[in-house]
């Protein structure tokens, strides 16, 4: 990792990079008259044209939860320069503090990528999820609506499709294997390389402090069955089942490919 640290006014700031990433140019600065922070950078790679992008806050004791963030954050930044990132301070942090340490990391997809937060935000005991909120923030907004009928999710760069059960022949459940030949055969919003999504690539759609969906608030499809979603992974200890990611509660688990139906959300790309 790359670090450059600097001080500006009362707030410190890193710069934190991958290997074969550059970062120059960071200003960090507050709005006048307002609680919003603009940060502006450049970045660089000499392995992609394309780095996911994360913010950390800390008042030097304790990690500051940045989540009402918009701008050039996320995976899928493509590099160049001029890039911006707008956090509202005031909505995630209303306490007063003369110091706040600033993280801002640059990763070109090697392996070591962030894992997200989860999305729970109710603490039910000390140190528990709710309370510490471990991970990186995600984008706001989170998904972007593309207006072809698929949906780009800016936390993990795959798309999806944004009404599922509309598409032909995916009006109901299914047992796995047809699930995995639908999406093979899939062609739609011009694209032929759609898939069943991983048991993970699931699972990233959950929030786990909603249910019934368990979708993050705002999410742009429509039709999301409050039931299970077959995934393309098969379960090592029984390789006759295959797991499943149910969006009610947002549980998981592997039951039989051949004796249990259940729905088909065709996604591409990252592979």
């Amino acid at each position: 990792m790359k670090r450059i640290l600097s001080t500006i006014l009362l707030v410190l700031f890193a710069w934190q990079a991958s290997a074969g990433v550059t970062v120059t140019n960071l200003v960090i600065a507050q709005r006048p008259g307002t609680k919003l922070m603009d940060i502006t950078y450049d970045v660089s790679s000499t392995t992609t044209n394309a780095v996911a992008i994360s913010l950390t806050v800390s008042n030097g004791t304790m990690t500051v939860t940045a989540t009402h963030l918009a701008g050039d954050i996320g995976t899928g930044v493509s590099t160049g320069t001029g890039k911006s990132i707008v956090w509202n301070m005031g909505t995630d942090w209303n306490t007063n503090a003369a110091t706040l340490n600033f993280s801002v990391w640059a990763d070109d997809g090697a392996p070591g990528c962030p894992v997200a937060k989860t999305g729970q935000t109710t603490s039910y005991r000390t140190g528990d999820d709710g309370d510490l909120e471990p991970g990186v923030a995600r984008p706001n907004p989170r998904f972007t609506n593309l207006s072809d009928g698929t949906v780009a999710d800016n936390l993990t760069g795959l798309e999806w499709a944004q009404a599922p059960h509309t598409l032909s022949g995916n009006s109901g459940a299914t047992n796995w294997n047809a699930a995995v030949d639908f999406c093979n055969n899939l062609v739609y919003a011009g694209h032929s390389d759609w898939r069943l999504p991983s048991r993970k690539e699931l699972m990233s759609l959950v929030d786990y402090g909603r249910y019934f969906p368990t979708l993050t608030t705002g999410y742009p499809f429509t039709g999301v069955q409050t039931y299970g979603y077959w995934s393309g992974t098969s379960s090592a200890s029984n390789t006759g089942f295959a797991w499943y990611v149910d969006m009610y509660y947002g549980s998981v688990e592997s039951l039989g490919k051949a004796a249990h139906a259940y729905f088909v959300w065709p996604v591409r790309g990252e592979q």
